[in-house]
């Protein structure tokens, strides 16, 4: 039987995605936190799985998620 710890949610990769998550997880958002942030700060909301699965690299990171980890970070996305 497969068995899966807390740790094994919280693995992700070294891409762009996976900066992200923890770049917004240094900022003590766990996933519902993120999905409530860009919320109240995009008005887009995303399932709170989605951005764990954004952090593993199993979904791509789309022109919308980057605008809003953009908005909610306080970078411009051009930087």
């Amino acid at each position: 039987m497969l068995q899966l710890h807390a740790a094994d949610f919280f693995v992700f990769e070294r891409g762009p995605g996976g900066v992200l998550i923890r770049t917004v997880g240094n900022r003590n958002l766990s996933w519902t936190g993120i999905a409530r942030t860009f919320l109240c700060l995009t008005a887009r909301y995303w399932a709170a799985s989605t951005y764990g699965v954004v952090g593993s690299g199993r979904k791509v990171l789309t022109a919308d998620l980057l605008t809003d980890f953009s908005t909610v970070l306080g970078v411009p996305v051009g930087a």
